[in-house]
């Protein structure tokens, strides 16, 4: 085999900017100071005692939809069928934490 056999690849780029919640297939991105991806994982939700809430621990963050500009401007949150009729919102991504923060905690 040749050495073309073996050369990587790369097939798609697919960024989750809210940890645990929808991915966004984008065409290229930056490397950020920390060494990830820039947007990648740029919000995690915590509990009050301070431990991450995720998909694996906290089921209900299966029923949020994130939906993005294709910019990554802004995230708009949903609840689809959700019988508390909970309004999706629009935030600034990745600024709009303490807005976003408010409208998780509901």
């Amino acid at each position: 085999m040749t050495a073309q056999h073996f050369a990587p690849r790369l097939a798609g780029i697919r960024l989750h900017p809210i940890k645990s919640l929808d991915p966004v297939s984008v065409s290229e991105s930056r490397i950020g100071p920390g060494g990830g991806l820039e947007h990648d994982r740029a919000w995690a939700l915590f509990s009050i005692d301070g431990r991450w809430v995720n998909a694996k621990r906290t089921p209900a963050m299966h029923l949020i939809r994130a939906t993005y500009a294709p910019d990554l401007s802004s995230v708009t949150l949903a609840v689809p069928g959700d019988r508390r009729n909970v309004p999706a919102r629009t935030f600034p991504f990745p600024g709009g934490t303490e807005d976003a923060a408010e409208w998780f905690s509901v």
